[in-house]
């Protein structure tokens, strides 16, 4: 179930035309930050593989492979944390969040489990893991925020599912971890309506432990024993450094296109810029517009034909809710 985005190329050739004339959007200069955030987004639409690619690590080749645009779980006889698949060692951040969608094709749902600040020191020893990590527990109705230490659990949230996982809608497990003492964490299960995301569990946590995980380090996802229970989807990682937030602050560097006229039908925007998370919405006018998360630098914005039907200049921007977050720069 493909939500990321619509197919890019060509798709502004329909409205090349409404350039010339009409309404303008207004591109209201000021200075930008250097862009902090960095991120990534996979949707997985690639051939099928028994290799993830796209600079995925795997710590047991086979564990996971890609069938039908996403990631499956296969059977194994190794654990979690012999299991991962994660981002390389250059991409580690210490303020992060990711997430990962998933769609269980049984129930109970197994162990799905996404998990960030995994130590790089450790993380190609048999067995081991440091970090953090949030995990289905084998229960539509419950799941857990860890400690790892060593490949062994400390329990740090026990988290409730309502309504509970099941084989019909998909689901979305989000992990952030920002700041060193404490640790904030926050936990987030959702469910996708249709239209949006609706949060159905969460748990903040902070770790003040001698044994908090308080350096950088890589994220990724993980299951347990099972095969063939659920698949992994869409998965992001973004920094949620500034302020002590969890949201980083949005930035807006451009729009595409710049103009349209006025009285054409609705069509998509593209606007670019930084810190961008799959929350994130475009206002147009003040006003929220279906927004499509693409990756850390792209939003895209669904225009109906009432937004065009006046020659002016319309203040775009981007809002990402708090923890964190925040109204971005005019365009």
């Amino acid at each position: 179930m493909k939500r990321i985005q619509a197919a890019i190329s060509g798709r502004w050739m329909r409205v090349s035309s409404a350039l010339l004339a009409g309404m303008v959007f207004a591109m209201m200069v000021a200075a930008v930050p250097a862009a902090r955030a960095q991120g990534f987004s996979d949707d997985f639409n690639r051939p099928d593989s028994v290799d993830i690619g796209n600079g995925w690590v795997e710590k047991t080749p086979g564990a996971f492979s890609l069938a039908g645009n996403a990631v499956i779980k296969a059977a194994t006889a190794t654990g979690f944390a012999d299991n991962l698949v994660y981002r390389p060692a250059t991409e580690s951040s210490l303020d992060v969040e990711a997430s990962v969608e998933v769609r269980f094709a049984s129930m109970p749902p197994g162990y799905a489990q996404v998990f960030v600040r995994g130590q790089t020191a450790t993380i190609a020893n048999a067995g081991v893991f440091d970090g953090y990590l949030m995990f289905t527990d084998n229960d539509p109705g419950r799941a857990f925020l860890d400690r790892i230490e060593n490949g062994g659990f400390v329990p740090l949230a026990q988290i409730t599912i309502n309504p509970g996982l099941n084989t019909t809608d998909t689901f979305r497990l989000r992990l952030r971890a920002t700041g060193t003492n404490p640790v904030v964490l926050a936990a987030i299960v959702e469910q996708f309506t249709g239209t949006d995301w609706t949060v159905i569990g969460q748990a903040t946590v902070s770790d003040t432990a001698p044994t908090r995980v308080a350096t950088a380090g890589t994220v990724g996802f993980t299951g347990y024993l099972e095969g063939g229970i659920y698949t992994f989807d869409n998965f992001t990682w973004t920094n949620a450094a500034g302020g002590g937030g969890f949201n980083p602050t949005p930035v807006t560097t451009g729009l595409v296109p710049a103009s349209a006229m006025a009285g054409s039908s609705g069509f998509m925007l593209t606007v670019t810029g930084s810190g961008f998370v799959p929350d994130s919405v475009v206002r147009w006018n003040d006003t929220d517009r279906p927004t499509t998360f693409v990756s850390p630098t792209e939003l895209t914005a669904a225009l109906a034909t009432a937004d065009l039907a006046v020659i002016g200049t319309v203040p775009v921007t981007v809002f990402t809710p708090a923890p964190g977050g925040g109204v971005a720069n005019v365009q």
